[in-house]
């Protein structure tokens, strides 16, 4: 005996804002170093192998870092350099965040190698020397069983170069992992230790891009959107209508976007936190979202 109705309402957002996201550690196969458009991608590497104390009393004639490129964006024919420095400050994979940077203690220069695009094209081994005297030092670490040594090193692009391109190398656990390579002569015989394991992330960090009536989202390097809606029209009478689905429309800039490469692009909404604190939200509550094809003209999400 009852009668219903059928509604459908559309509610355009009253406030959104694009905010930097302390995220976890660089995920996925590759890690990168390197800047474009304000990104700026630093790498971590830890060595896990433990150097034999027999090395203590051997003369270290050289210290070579070997990475096998697995990436490259926006590289460009202008030759890029990047630098490598000790880290003193210890660091897991598992926890640091873009904020750890802060916290990290990186030493003067180590060494460089200048590349050009051609040479870090994927597949290809880059190999950069390092002073031997950062070596003698992690051999000299007294041994504390509550305090292993820490080994580490940072890839960072050198200070001065802007828009050189970012390269990512292959990850630790791989068929090409990093390798750093100590050779080393005793009593006139010569020999060498290579390390190859160990974990490795990379920390990206950028400048949100925004562009007058624009939001930005962006994986990676972890730009987040924060979009506010207005619900009275319907939170009036919320006790008395059945919400049967909602569905929130993104309209893509084409022109001022770049499509990923190797997986779809996507969007994944979550129920936002408080203004306070804009980077948490509700997992409990989400949904993705999709471009309807990779070749698609038109701008909708």
């Amino acid at each position: 005996s009852e009668k219903f109705s059928a509604h459908d309402t559309s509610i355009i957002a009253i406030r959104d804002t694009t905010f930097k996201f302390a995220g976890p550690n660089g995920g996925g196969a590759n890690l990168l170093v390197g800047n474009y458009s304000s990104v700026d991608a630093r790498t971590l590497l830890q060595f896990f192998t433990t150097i034999p104390d027999s090395l203590t009393t051997v003369h270290i004639d050289t210290v070579k870092l070997s990475l096998t490129v697995s990436y490259t964006w926006n590289m460009g024919t202008t030759p890029a350099e990047f630098v490598i420095r000790e880290v003193t400050t210890p660091w897991s994979a598992a926890t640091v965040t873009v904020d750890s940077l802060a916290t990290l203690n990186f030493v003067p220069t180590l060494s460089a190698s200048i590349t050009d695009k051609d040479s870090i094209s994927t597949g290809k081994v880059v190999t950069a020397q390092i002073d031997s005297s950062i070596v003698r030092k992690w051999i000299n670490i007294t041994v504390v069983p509550t305090k292993p040594r820490f080994f580490s090193v940072a890839l960072v692009t050198k200070p001065g170069m802007t828009n050189t391109g970012i390269w990512g190398f292959s990850q630790f656990g791989t068929s090409t992992p990093p390798s750093l390579k100590i050779l080393y002569s005793k009593n006139g015989v010569r020999d060498s230790i290579d390390l190859n394991s160990g974990s490795g992330s990379f920390l990206a960090t950028k400048i949100p891009f925004l562009p007058s009536g624009f939001i930005e989202t962006q994986a990676g390097i972890s730009i987040r959107s924060k979009i506010n809606f207005n619900l009275k029209p319907i939170s009036d009478s919320i006790n008395r209508a059945i919400v049967n689905n909602a569905t929130m429309e993104l309209t893509l800039n084409n022109a001022a976007s770049q499509l990923g490469a190797g997986t779809p692009d996507s969007v994944l909404a979550l129920i936002g936190g408080s203004d306070a604190r804009p980077d948490s939200a509700s997992t409990a509550y989400f949904a993705f979202g999709y471009r309807k094809t990779a070749s698609q003209t038109t701008d909708t999400v």
